[in-house]
């Protein structure tokens, strides 16, 4: 190590100081403050990537076995929205093997149609649910894609199923039981947001069919109030029953608002009525209140998160029951957590639990001028984690522009990756995701790159330049260009196995490489180091 400082010190130029300093952040996420970025991610724990010619949102995001991230929504061509997936290496960076550059873009009709629910199979096939048009309505949709993106022709009608209810219907949350049949959940009604809807599940078998020892051919639906019922997410117990969470709509003299509401099956669709009162339960949160998102916990309890109405703005939300369907009160307050971030309103639209048991919620939150991404830490009683972020509470700017989290995941190694959209305006808007370090030890190796020992020289750069690295073992080596969008414009090196020691890699740049801002992506061990450059 004495030799690389005196090597810098010879050098005398602030660039390459830079540089070094820069490579410091890629050591400091093993012991970096819970809720605070991962500089190993994307470009200082941030990606973005264009979709489409106007705006795209991701709605989920799923972890593959092999720790790649899949993130699925939708994207504009200009005209109307189309299914939309991308998948990114470990480390954030879009996966040439799959789609187009690690894109998929699928248009099912004319009209717009769109994710909201993406879920792996036991076999690495992604399915896709969501809703698409027909001549008269919107319909329940889900497709299957192969590992690499392509359509799996074996299910439904070439990788695409379209299910009608009769009515204007779409989906909104998913789930793969034991015996690998498909559980999909939305609702079924009227096109006006406060007309007739209700609860809808549909069960397919796993090519796609209807299953028709689920509710009435395939199909259930379930009225809670009998005004206006929207499903949301849904999960599976180990005993196989189905839980369902939502909201409904209540009415009095003051007018009409929804409430959390869930609902629980048996295996073959029907109402459970050991579940509270006939199935269903219903909780009033605030003046209104709209479940988001629900996780089945390890002891069989189940939470639920959304977003309640103070009668100002709104907050995020919790509520904890026990397995009848009951308020569970040793959680929050009567069951019931509520949070306030900042001045605006906060939406909370994902959560997951740690393998420590602590929950994370995540959503956006305004402040004066934008919307930020925005996580919340609360511990298993529901009290607020204050060794994450800000007691509890951390929120980020993708960028300059309005930025929303729809969805979060954790990585195997305890990284959490939380994803959504950011927008420059109504109209054009990328996806967008984030990782942050969550403070737990899962699978972390040792540092395969030594400290301090990264370095680009000269920087900026005109057609070449050196990149010099200490490996701290025998590693696979892979050294590649990116642009600001995480498109790979060279690979210097691609999976090469090097020795403990000083290495250097000659980087020739493209010759019609425009003069701008790219990135040298060192990749070791599955961990990367970003190093920022300049083409002169």
């Amino acid at each position: 190590m004495l030799e690389m400082l005196f090597r810098y010190i010879k050098m005398k130029n602030v660039s390459h100081l830079l540089i070094f300093l820069f490579s410091i952040l890629f050591a400091s996420n093993l012991n970096a403050q819970p809720g605070s970025l991962d500089k190993s991610f994307g470009i200082n724990g941030i990606v973005t990537t264009s979709m489409g010619a106007r705006d795209a949102k991701v709605a989920s995001i799923a972890i593959q076995t092999d720790s790649k991230i899949v993130t699925a929504g939708y994207s504009n061509n200009g005209k109307n929205l189309d299914f939309a997936l991308a998948r990114y290496d470990t480390n954030g960076y879009l996966d040439e093997t799959f789609g187009n550059n690690g894109r998929v873009i699928t248009e099912i009709g004319s009209g717009d149609n769109s994710i909201r629910s993406v879920i792996i199979q036991p076999d690495g096939k992604l399915v896709v649910s969501g809703y698409c048009p027909d001549s008269s309505f919107y319909d329940f949709a889900s497709a299957r894609y192969n590992p690499d993106g392509s359509l799996d022709k074996s299910f439904g009608i070439d990788g695409i199923i379209i299910t009608s209810f009769g009515d204007f219907s779409g989906a909104f949350s998913s789930a793969i039981q034991d015996d690998e049949k498909i559980v999909v959940a939305g609702f079924m009604g009227s096109q006006n947001s406060l007309g007739h809807n209700v609860f809808a599940l549909i069960r397919y078998n796993t090519n796609g069919t209807l299953d028709s020892t689920f509710g009435i051919n395939g199909k259930v639906t379930t009225a809670i109030r009998n005004i206006n019922d929207v499903a949301t997410s849904i999960g599976i117990q180990p005993d196989g029953k189905i839980v369902v969470a939502g909201y409904s709509y209540y009415q009095n003299n003051n007018g009409q608002g929804p409430d959390f509401a869930l609902a629980r099956y048996n295996s073959n669709g029907t109402i459970d009525t050991t579940f509270s009162l006939e199935g269903k339960v219903i909780t009033i949160i605030g003046r209104f209140s709209l479940a988001t998102k629900l996780t089945i916990l390890n002891d069989n309890k189940i939470l639920v998160s959304g977003s309640t109405y103070n009668g100002s703005n709104w907050d995020f939300a919790l509520a904890q029951y026990n397995t009848d369907g009951s308020i569970d009160n040793s959680f929050g307050t009567g069951g019931i957590v509520t949070t306030s971030l900042g001045f605006g309103n906060d939406y909370a639209y994902s959560s997951m639990t740690q393998p420590d048991h602590k929950i994370i919620v995540t959503g956006s939150s305004a402040d004066v001028s934008h919307t930020n991404f925005a996580l919340v830490r609360y511990n298993q009683d529901g009290s607020l984690d204050n060794t994450f972020g800000s007691d509890g509470i951390v929120t980020t700017a993708i960028d300059s522009n309005n930025s929303y989290l729809f969805s979060v995941v954790m990585q195997k190694n305890g990284e959490i990756v939380a994803a959504g959209s950011t927008s420059i305006n109504d109209t054009i808007a990328s996806f967008a995701l984030a990782r942050y370090n969550s403070g737990l030890n899962l699978g972390i190796v040792d540092n395969p790159v030594s400290d301090n020992s990264v370095l680009v020289f000269p920087n900026p750069i005109g057609q070449q330049a050196t990149l010099e690295y200490v490996l701290n073992f025998e590693e696979t080596v892979s050294i590649r260009l990116i642009d600001m969008n995480g498109i790979t414009i060279k690979i210097f090196q691609n999976n090469q196995k090097q020795e403990a020691g000083l290495h250097e890699q000659q980087i020739n740049l493209p010759d019609d490489l425009p003069q701008g801002i790219y990135f040298i992506i060192l990749s070791v061990a599955g961990r990367q180091v970003s190093i920022k450059i300049v083409k002169k």
